[in-house]
């Protein structure tokens, strides 16, 4: 047997294993493969106002929901710029981004310590959000909301929308990332189902 054929034989199941995407990824979804993740998918979805991109695994997604940006040919790594939010589907929060200045000095700046040393608490975030800010980010939702989706999609995004919708009552956090409507206190924390994964 020549190397190639060796070579061939030992790609194959890796080729094979890569066309096997989880049921709710879609199928101009890319995929990925990495030493530390294995396969992961990345897609996006455009929409009039903006755009929706997406990174899932088969026990999660992660999404950007981009306001006044349009998609680019897949999913970059890390926060694209401009603004909008970021959900990471088992933290079931939102971190919103680029609404503010926002770096890891101004978030150490938040964090309180005690006499001994330890984190004792961070501050609420020092910004808000604005009605039409928040309106903007639900209409690139509902438009997404609008179009050809997974289950799992649809969930996620319904999701999303749902939090937006109860950000007039809630106190922005702080965390490394920006702002967030994560509860500030662990005993504001429940346990919820993640909705990408969720039957």
């Amino acid at each position: 047997m020549t190397k190639i054929s060796l070579i061939l034989l030992s790609i194959a199941p890796v080729v094979a294993l890569a066309s096997c995407a989880p049921p709710d990824i879609p199928s101009s979804a890319s995929t990925h493969w990495s030493f530390k993740d294995g396969f992961y998918w990345t897609w996006y979805s455009p929409v009039q106002e903006g755009c929706i991109s997406w990174m899932a695994m088969e026990r999660w997604v992660s999404v950007q929901v981009l306001v006044d940006r349009r998609c680019n040919n897949g999913r970059e790594k890390g926060f694209v710029d401009g603004k909008g939010l970021t959900y990471f589907s088992p933290e079931d929060h939102l971190t919103f981004r680029g609404y503010w200045p926002w770096t890891p000095n101004i978030y150490d700046k938040l964090i309180i310590f005690n006499k001994h040393g330890n984190v004792e608490t961070v501050l609420p975030c020092p910004h808000v959000l604005s009605a039409k800010q928040v309106s903007a980010m639900q209409i690139v939702l509902n438009d997404a909301l609008r179009g050809k989706n997974t289950d799992s999609e649809k969930r996620v995004l319904s999701r999303i929308s749902a939090r937006l919708v109860s950000l007039s009552n809630v106190q922005l956090s702080s965390s490394q990332e920006g702002c967030t409507d994560e509860p500030k206190s662990s005993e504001d924390r429940k346990t919820k189902t993640d909705p990408w994964t969720a039957n």
